[in-house]
């Protein structure tokens, strides 16, 4: 096992920062997208849904950076903790959208799973592609 301060976990926090930087330049992108496009009370859940899909997202790419070089073992659990995290974001939306009009919630529900979609790829470049 690495240690904390070694270059390699230094070098996999690299990772993970630039794919947060980049995940939030393409979040906040979506996020004016969105801003502009959408009328009144959609907004708020689409830019919602784009900012949790981004955070979760982040934390996922550091889970998984953190576990490279380690046991498989260690790359399934933060393969299993990424999907646990954007299912919980997922269910979060629903608790949080549940009463609202069936617009509102299809609004912040689509832009959650665009933003996990899109932000997934960028995952992919930054963990495999970047080795």
């Amino acid at each position: 096992m690495a240690f904390i301060c070694s270059s390699a976990r230094l070098s996999q926090a690299r990772i993970a920062a630039r794919s947060a930087a980049e995940g939030a330049a393409l979040a906040a992108a979506g996020a004016a997208g969105a801003w502009l496009l959408l009328k009144g009370t959609l907004r708020v859940p689409a830019v919602t849904g784009l900012a949790a899909a981004w955070a979760l997202s982040s934390l996922s790419v550091l889970a998984l950076a953190l576990a490279r070089g380690e046991t498989p073992v260690w790359f399934w659990r933060a393969f299993g903790l990424g999907a646990a995290l954007r299912a919980a974001g997922l269910l979060g939306l629903i608790a949080w959208l549940w009463k609202e009009p069936w617009q509102v919630q299809a609004s912040g529900w689509c832009a959650y799973a665009l933003g996990v979609l899109l932000l997934l790829q960028m995952e992919y470049r930054n963990l495999v592609r970047r080795s």
